[in-house]
């Protein structure tokens, strides 16, 4: 959706319409993960411009730019969510083929020393033909991973996401139809505890395993096979904020502006057959 109002402006759902090349689609996920998501282009779709004044919502830029970095880093991590772990949306989605174990404890051992814990709880395991997402000329094929599952990140992401779109609908809203409404100000702090918080409560250090299924070799020997670990990530300068406030939601109104307003029309007519009336420009 973001992609939709930022590259079809005039019309976003053609946009979503529009959107059926998934090749593509992960193309551009992975170019702003490397260059960064335009800040502007986040304030005017999910903030209604692309400064205060632009806006003209009554809060501090301060406030501005932090609702900015809260969507930066949604959108970031919604972004390395769906490029990293793929084949199990696809195990769920298209074969049915992953298997959840329920209590799965896995840990390395070193004598003389403490065991360390690289997972407890749930995990999804699933069968894929390459190693990872997006592999190039892999000799190696079929591999079974694990990867846990964490229900608490999942659901707090997923608010912040529902309000996050909640926010875009009425800037669209505004924008497209002048008809007032609000949005809710997401806080950068607020979206990196939903996110890294249940990371550093589970004590997990990996979050997916993945293992290459043996395979036998035409003289009848098996050769060794490969495990490889992606790690939980937690940047190393984030810690969470001390105290047990709770911040309130902060739902800031948006009021119409002289250009959002548009020549209502009488006809009977409609532009497109879901055209609100009166509606008859895009």
């Amino acid at each position: 959706m973001f992609y939709a109002h930022v590259e079809q402006e005039d019309c976003p759902w053609l946009g979503i319409a529009a959107s059926v090349n998934f090749t593509e689609f992960k193309q551009k996920l992975d170019h702003g993960l490397k260059s960064g998501f335009d800040r502007e282009k986040i304030g005017q779709v999910f903030l209604g411009g692309v400064s205060v004044a632009d806006s003209q919502i009554h809060v501090t830029e301060a406030d501005f730019d932090e609702g900015i970095d809260a969507i930066s880093l949604l959108l970031t991590y919604a972004a390395q969510r769906y490029l990293a772990e793929s084949f199990v949306y696809n195990a769920a989605k298209h074969g049915l083929s992953n298997v959840m174990v329920d209590n799965a404890s896995l840990g390395v051992e070193t004598e003389g020393q403490v065991p360390l814990q690289l997972h407890q709880g749930q995990l999804q395991t699933y069968l894929h033909k390459n190693r990872f997402p997006g592999a190039k000329n892999e000799p190696r094929q079929w591999f079974m991973s694990a990867t846990g599952t964490l229900p608490d990140q999942d659901l707090a992401v997923s608010l912040l996401i529902a309000r996050a779109i909640d926010s875009l609908w009425n800037c669209a809203r505004r924008k497209y139809l002048a008809s007032p409404g609000q949005i809710i100000l997401l806080n950068a702090e607020d979206v990196a505890l939903a996110i890294y918080g249940p990371v550093r409560h589970s004590l997990n250090v990996v979050r997916t395993f993945t293992y290459e299924l043996p395979k036998r070799s035409p003289d009848g020997s098996i050769p060794e096979t490969h495990l490889t670990f992606i790690n939980q990530q937690i940047p190393d300068d984030w810690s969470p904020e001390s105290g047990d406030n709770v911040r309130p939601v902060r739902r800031i109104n948006l009021l119409v502006r002289q250009r959002d307003r548009r020549i209502h029309s009488t006809s009977r007519r409609h532009l497109l057959p879901f055209s609100p009336n009166g509606i008859q420009q895009v």
